[in-house]
């Protein structure tokens, strides 16, 4: 787990590559550093914007699924985690979220 200034310099780094491509899977990334920092609220936000452009982007659920297990919305996390498993039945991250 990295200190707080490290994440905090990670995720505005993150954050930089995202705006510079908006249209990227960048988001996923800088979505999971916001988990890592406990900023769900964004982290969603950015994770529904980008899974709408990018909606087989599996790696993108397994983060969703973390994030909403992580902020207390378990159910909702493990329908992301189960629609990661659809788009990849052999995704270890997904299965061992998903059994927990």
């Amino acid at each position: 787990m990295s200190s707080l200034p490290e994440l905090q310099a990670k995720i505005k780094l993150a954050r930089r590559r995202f705006q510079a491509r908006p249209d990227s899977r960048d988001f996923a990334p800088l979505a999971d550093l916001l988990r890592e920092a406990g900023q769900y609220r964004e982290a969603l936000l950015i994770l529904d914007k980008g899974l709408r452009k990018f909606p087989r982007y599996v790696t993108g659920f397994v983060i969703k699924g973390r994030t909403l297990n992580e902020a207390g919305y378990g159910e909702l996390g493990q329908e992301a985690l189960k629609k990661a498993l659809t788009l990849d039945p052999q995704n270890i991250l997904a299965l061992d979220l998903l059994i927990g």
